[in-house]
């Protein structure tokens, strides 16, 4: 095949960007390629990220291979070699052989950048001893950040039911559990104890908390108001005529949303229990999240649109996005308010400037629906029925890595403390994941 040659210095940093997370990734697991070569980087027709293929495959092309690998051994710093020696080439467009056999790879490399020219020598030196023992070490060299810590599941937690929701109380110590057989469970983190809190004869959809009350709604069309002091439901919120599918509380505590299959969201004072609007949809409402400083409202609906809701008085939308091609099933506001996420059955996460309501760029990746969105202070998480969370960069659009744990769809996902991240769904478990490093 012909070779690409002559890339420039910008595409070669793409290319080691791509690629030394998934080699740092795979090495930490004592996983080694073996036998890179150039058409094992190949980059993905839909995202345009070099990825690595080729895995698993035996035999050693003497062109690329490492020279420890010609006497029989292998290591980790075996495909730093490889890879050095492919983007070398496609720099320089110089055979493999015409690079390895000059006196002075630097002066091969006259011109090019001397940190990337600094990198590139280092990644091609004969003696393993003398190369980066790690890919993490390259992509410091080169100023780009290291990929994400491994992540591995700490803890399963078995409920009984399908989980449909999950929100962590605002110091992060407690956990509430909504399940679809109606009942609500709250985890404390402290003691790793479980309790069951409440209980309905219909399923739990959503809960949300606002300050010392946890809300809870589902399919009986009530928001209940639960008192984690007096350890009661306190009050009781009617108004939808059918089930609720979303619930969320505005940063105050002072003022709570529900939408629902009655086509409506309303907002609710939970101190007065009045009912202060009822803003109208023209289907089901999916889902809905407050922005991190209240004054937007964002809904998502069956109607495969995302409605921006200006809160000044009186409530008006300020922006219809449209791009979805189905039903929305999931939104979330960066900390900051700087980015809105949506997701849905159309398999997508579409990123969104909320003071334009300009679409910024869409992720795939998920062959199945989309189901929940959470943000953390760094990176965006999704949930999906195909049983994986997914850890994205936002601001560049990449995807990071992938949970894995759970064999039934994800319906639900929450961030604690110190980098926990909790899954929930269809195999009525609640899943743990932690770094590496923390576990």
């Amino acid at each position: 095949m012909d070779l690409p040659k002559f890339y420039p210095e910008e595409k070669i940093r793409q290319v080691l960007a791509d690629v030394l997370p998934s080699l740092a990734r795979a090495h930490a697991r004592g996983r080694v390629h073996g036998h890179l070569r150039p058409e094992y980087l190949q980059p993905d027709l839909r995202t345009g990220r070099y990825r690595v293929l080729g895995w698993g495959e035996t035999g050693v092309d003497p062109e690329y291979a490492a020279p420890e690998q010609l006497r029989g051994l292998t290591c980790p710093g075996s495909d730093l070699y490889s890879l050095g020696l492919i983007c070398s080439q496609w720099l320089t467009g110089l055979t493999p052989f015409s690079l390895v056999s000059q006196d002075s790879f630097q002066l091969l490399l006259a011109g090019v950048e001397p940190t990337m020219a600094r990198v590139l020598e280092r990644l091609c030196h004969p003696d393993p001893q003398q190369r980066f023992a790690e890919a993490d070490q390259v992509l410091i060299a080169l100023g780009l950040p290291p990929p994400l810590p491994l992540w591995q599941v700490c803890q399963q937690l078995p409920i009984g039911a399908r989980v449909s929701s999950l929100k962590f109380s605002p110091s992060g110590q407690t956990l509430a559990i909504g399940t679809e057989n109606g009942s609500v469970v709250l985890w404390q983190r402290e003691t790793n104890e479980e309790q069951e809190i409440f209980t309905t004869a219909l399923p739990v959809r959503a809960i949300a908390w606002a300050q010392s009350t946890l809300a809870i709604a589902g399919d009986d069309q009530r928001v209940y108001l639960w008192d984690t002091n007096t350890r009661e439901v306190r009050n009781i919120l009617a108004g939808h005529s059918r089930g609720i599918r979303a619930l969320d509380s505005a940063p105050s505590g002072q003022l709570l949303a529900s939408g629902g299959s009655d086509k409506t969201v309303r907002l609710w004072c939970p101190e007065t229990q009045a009912c202060l609007q009822v803003l109208p949809h023209p289907l089901q409402v999916n889902c809905l999240r407050f922005s991190p400083q209240g004054t937007l409202l964002a809904t998502g609906g069956s109607d495969c649109r995302v409605r921006l809701w200006d809160l000044q008085a009186p409530p008006r939308v300020r922006h219809v996005l449209e791009g979805h091609t189905m039903p929305v099933l999931a939104v979330a506001f960066h900390p900051q308010g700087e980015i809105l996420a949506t997701a849905g059955t159309d398999r997508t996460v579409r990123l969104w400037h909320p003071q334009s309501g300009r679409l910024l760029s869409t992720l795939g990746g998920h062959p199945w629906q989309v189901t929940c969105l959470e943000f953390s202070a760094e990176h965006l998480l999704s949930g999906s029925w195909d049983c994986t969370l997914k850890i994205w960069d936002p601001q560049q659009g990449r995807e990071l890595e992938v949970l894995r744990g759970s064999e039934k769809p994800i319906q639900a996902l929450a961030i604690g403390p110190q980098g926990l991240v909790v899954g929930g769904g269809w195999d009525q478990q609640v899943w743990f994941w932690r770094p590496i490093a923390e576990v």
